[in-house]
């Protein structure tokens, strides 16, 4: 199933994947929050996710929301946004240690899956050697202003 409206393609089957390859239940609540997550292009607040699910007919209360955000976060499934207080989905596929994120408004941030090639990761890793260091995370943020005034 592919609800994905702008968010990551097929992210909700594939983290379903994740989460059982990873000897975790999947119940109908992280279901339904891998949903709401799969649904969007931007980082949501937990309690986003949570009006999101009562709007949708299904029973969650907003401290499970957080617990099942912490287990996602511990799967590698979305990354916390702690300046807007947000989670972003996280493409399962895409290595751990690449965090994106794009700034379009002043305090918002959206996650953008982007692959970072092997060639990249083995370049940036041989400069952190060379340094007497190891590559732990590598972050990409893009910042851009327009000067569009309508809306389309």
């Amino acid at each position: 199933m592919n609800n994905s409206k702008g968010g990551i393609p097929d992210y909700e089957n594939r983290a379903i994947q994740v989460l059982r390859r990873g000897g975790q239940r999947v119940t109908n609540a992280r279901i339904q929050v891998l949903k709401v997550l799969a649904a969007t292009p931007k980082a949501v607040t937990a309690n986003d996710i949570h009006q999101a699910v009562l709007g949708s007919s299904e029973r969650i209360d907003l401290v499970s929301v957080y617990r099942i955000l912490s287990a996602l976060q511990g799967a590698g499934l979305v990354q916390y946004v702690g300046t807007i207080d947000a989670y972003a989905p996280r493409d399962p596929q895409i290595d751990r240690r690449v965090e994106t994120s794009v700034i379009v408004e002043p305090d918002q941030k959206v996650f953008v899956p982007m692959p970072v090639s092997n060639e990249l990761l083995m370049h940036l890793e041989a400069l952190c050697r060379r340094a007497g260091a190891t590559l732990e995370t590598v972050r990409i943020e893009i910042s851009a202003r327009t000067n569009r005034t309508d809306p389309s």
